[in-house]
């Protein structure tokens, strides 16, 4: 019996009269136990098919054990076989040449497309739809079928050992300033793995084997991977990334590979002309190399190392053990596993290359091409999103509507991210039907919505929905699941397999609550996601489940990120715990010193064991009223952490209060990314408080910075306070919706803020106001009174960079305002949006 894990099967079918040649990729099916072929995929490339046959017998519909015809419908797989297509306009009479054993029709070629859907047409001789029925030298045939059966074996074994791509290189990390921090960088160990695109890999190699030409290849359009410990990972690659290094330092002296652009480089500088950009990017991407050059051989990476070897064809790529380390590495750095934003695809040898977006298509057929755009009208016509760069579809299905979606699903090949929404009650058989399509494409993550309701639809069903959704996680393709919205999960679910190995490494359950009586059912799943680096789980002990997971070494030395959210009545408490692999010793998990993490919504740290663990660095304390700042030193010394490093405050929300530092004593923070202060995520009035100290603390080091009528005066005082000390704002965003400010002290407040920003930086400040006609509101009364000593105009004269009116009245207080301020107003303003619309 075939197992759904094994490597991928396929069955040729070859169309007589025209000589069309398919290879079709076989679908395990769960109701015979076996590989079948989808009627409907061998349909898809020969739309009048009529009848399948091996030989001279017609191939019949797969049916189970009960003669139940399988659904959908489908063929079983005849190995080692040609499996010859009859289409409906074909001639009546029997189309297949008349030759005795050894003969064979002549054929001048037998090519071989290489993709596992992609179409070859075979010519003939003697004119169209016509035979010889001469004797003919079996020889070509024999070759071509030869060739082709290397060209599936060299698939099959790439398929399997190169699931990520090869070539990479390790460049600085470069700051925004200049060439001159390179080697800071290169000091201070700040390195970025960017992956290559392989587009002449073989294509240009195949042309210049005998000679040392360089194939033409370039940066992948990613920012990239970095390193935090860059010594271990040359130790691992080093002579690997050695030699790519020298072979792109030669393709961009030469010319052959097309520089990237300076953002991805981390480089925002301006420059005044194409000419000097080019320039610049040049010496920026060629001095990246020399220093990494030297930090190679610095390392002692590239001793015993031939440096005569630089050509691509001369060198080994990576495989085996040492690309699936190079995995793991990614899996850490890349949860989404965009892998550079890179695709597999197949040359016509059967050789496999990751290339980027621009040089996928060449290798897809005119049939996917058209699918994919069938699939782009079906989702936005139905107020979906689609993102074909990505692969990456957004949508929302109604039950008639979903049976159409997966049809068009499974035509594409073109879909990596799948975010859906069921909004009507869910079926098992509903879920069997999006498993079918999610075989037939190429989906690597789901994320799976259903609509909000109390208990299972069906609950007298003799299937589960929770076991389709098992099999789902079986499907070899599929590496990241979350679930919502589904009440009972596991409850009714049948035992995984044995043998049934799941290649999720991403899983979300964290908005159905799984009860303490099924987390034997959760241990059962976890021993069959071996491949598991991130879980997140609903539960009603934090600690009943830690307890329930460690019982499971497989997963749980492998787990690098453990999201555990208790729920109990009112209260509720959110553990989040980072691990590192389970080879690394305590010495240097220390060595990162935020490695691993421990969140709660109190300031009770001894809340839970995990918090005795040896691999806790940091904890993140919620909800505190005084901004953290009076618990931090008994919190330091009570000693319930034994490696605790620092603590940090916050709200809720995620916005951080402040850190402590064990090792220094005292509380520091870099910088506040953001702070949103706005109605969608309006605070509650005991956290007020807590956005007073922040403010007023560390309101001169917030970033970006998101108002409206929610923000305060006391807040916004704690703000122009907090530039009082003499620290320089390191303000980059300020959006405000002043629509509902009823307070003018507001205005004073932020207007001394902004005063206190850098000589030379200009924030950009963007203001927002919607305007009633049903009445005059205070801000529309504000404005009309606008004046030199009036804060609000200080503003808009000498801060303001973007201003949107919205509104009815809109003209007619632009007018006040230009009045009013006259030009200066508009001085500063890059961007002026009017917009009239009914409220």
């Amino acid at each position: 019996m075939t197992r759904p894990d094994t490597p991928t099967e396929t069955q040729l079918f070859y169309h007589i009269p025209n000589g069309r040649l398919v290879q079709l990729e076989a679908i395990f099916c769960h109701t015979i136990q076996e590989n079948v072929i989808i009627w409907e995929d061998i349909r898809t490339h020969f739309p009048r098919l009529r009848h399948v046959k091996s030989g001279s017998t017609t191939v019949s519909y797969a049916r189970d054990k009960n003669c139940i015809q399988v659904s959908p419908i489908c063929i079983r797989l005849y190995r080692e076989a040609i499996l010859n297509v009859e289409l409906d306009d074909d001639p009546d009479k029997d189309v297949t040449p008349k030759v005795g054993l050894g003969q064979f029709p002549a054929v001048e070629t037998f090519p071989f497309a290489g993709s596992s859907t992609s179409v070859s047409n075979v010519p003939t001789n003697g004119g169209a739809n016509r035979f010889s029925t001469a004797p003919l030298d079996p020889a070509p045939i024999r070759s071509a079928i030869e060739n082709m059966r290397e060209v599936i074996l060299r698939q099959n074994y790439q398929l399997t050992e190169f699931r990520i791509p090869r070539l990479f290189i390790i460049v600085p990390k470069l700051p925004v300033s200049s060439l001159h921090s390179i080697s800071t960088a290169i000091w201070g160990e700040q390195l970025t793995l960017h992956f290559l695109c392989e587009c002449g890999m073989h294509r240009d190699s195949e042309k210049h084997l005998g000679d040392s030409a360089i194939p033409k290849f370039h940066l992948a359009k990613h920012e990239g991977y970095d390193l935090q410990r860059p010594r271990e990972f040359f130790e691992k690659y080093g002579p690997h990334v050695l030699n790519l290094l020298k072979i792109l330092q030669a393709s961009a002296a030469a010319g052959s590979i097309i520089l990237p652009a300076l953002s991805y480089l981390g480089v925002t500088r301006a420059l005044d002309t194409t000419a000097k950009q080019i320039e610049y990017t040049q010496q920026i991407f060629q001095s990246s190399i020399k220093f990494t050059l030297d930090y190679l051989r610095q390392l002692g990476a590239a001793q015993n190392i031939d440096s005569r070897t630089s050509s691509l064809p001369s060198m080994q790529a990576l495989e085996g053990a040492d690309l699936r380390q190079l995995e793991n590495f990614l899996r850490r750095r890349d949860e989404s596993m965009e892998l550079g934003n890179l695709y597999r695809t197949f040359t016509p040898n059967g050789d496999v290359e990751w290339v980027c977006s621009d040089h996928y298509t060449p290798t897809t057929s005119d049939y996917r091409d058209d699918a994919n755009k069938h699939l782009e009208e079906f989702v936005k016509k139905h107020d979906g999103k689609f993102e074909s760069s990505k692969g990456k579809i957004c949508i929302a299905l109604t039950e008639d509507l979903a049976k159409k979606f997966y049809t068009e699903l499974k035509r594409s090949r073109g879909v990596r991210d799948l975010e859906i929404q069921l909004n009507w009650k869910v079926h098992y058989n509903d879920l069997c039907e999006l498993e079918t399509a999610m075989k037939l494409s190429n989906i690597v993550a789901l994320d799976l919505s259903f609509l909000d309701q109390p208990k299972p639809s069906f609950p007298i069903s003799l299937h589960s929905r929770s076991s389709a959704i098992l099999r789902m996680m079986a499907n070899h393709r599929l590496q990241v699941l979350t679930v919502r919205k589904m009440d009972g999960f596991l409850r009714r679910s049948m035992s995984p397999h044995a043998n049934m190995e799941m290649q999720i490494r991403t899983l979300n359950l964290g908005d159905q609550l799984i009860e303490e009586k099924y987390f034997g059912k959760l241990q059962e799943v976890l021993r069959s996601c071996a491949s598991l680096s991130k879980l997140s789980l609903l539960i009603p002990a934090i600690d009943a489940a830690f307890e329930t997971i460690k019982k499971v070494p497989a997963c749980y030395n492998r787990l690098l990120e453990l999201d555990l959210q208790q729920r109990e009545k009112a209260t509720a408490v959110r553990i989040a715990f980072k691990g590192t692999p389970a080879n690394q010793g305590i010495d240097q998990i220390r060595a990162v010193n935020t490695i691993n993490s421990i969140s709660l919504d109190t300031a009770d740290l001894s809340v839970t064991q995990l918090s005795k663990s040896p691999k806790v660095h940091q904890v993140v304390l919620h909800r505190e009223r005084d901004g953290g700042h009076n618990k931090t030193t008994s919190a330091m010394e009570s000693g319930v952490c034994p490696s605790l490093r620092a603590i940090q405050f916050g709200d809720r929300y995620g916005n951080e209060l402040t850190v402590y530092d064990i090792d220094q004593g005292d509380k520091f923070l870099a910088s506040l990314p953001m702070i949103s202060l706005t109605r969608k995520n309006i605070f509650a009035h005991d956290e007020h408080e807590s956005m007073v100290a922040l403010f007023f603390n560390f309101g001169w080091k917030i970033k970006t910075l998101e108002l409206d009528d929610s923000f305060t005066v006391i807040q916004a005082n704690a703000l122009s306070q907090s530039s009082q000390s003499g620290s320089r704002l390191h303000l980059d965003n300020l959006t405000w919706d002043i629509t509902g400010v009823t307070n003018h002290d507001i205005f004073v407040a932020i207007f001394k803020w902004l005063q206190n920003q850098n000589p030379g930086k200009t924030p950009a400040v963007m203001i927002r106001v919607r305007l009633d006609s049903k009445y005059s509101s205070p801000i529309e009364r504000m404005l009309d009174n606008l004046g030199e000593h009036n804060a609000l105009w200080r503003i808009l004269s000498m801060h303001m960079t973007h201003l949107t009116v919205v509104g009815e009245r809109s003209h007619r207080v632009v007018e006040k305002m230009i009045s009013n301020c006259e030009k200066m107003v508009f001085s500063k303003v890059h961007n002026w949006s009017l917009e009239r619309e009914r409220l």
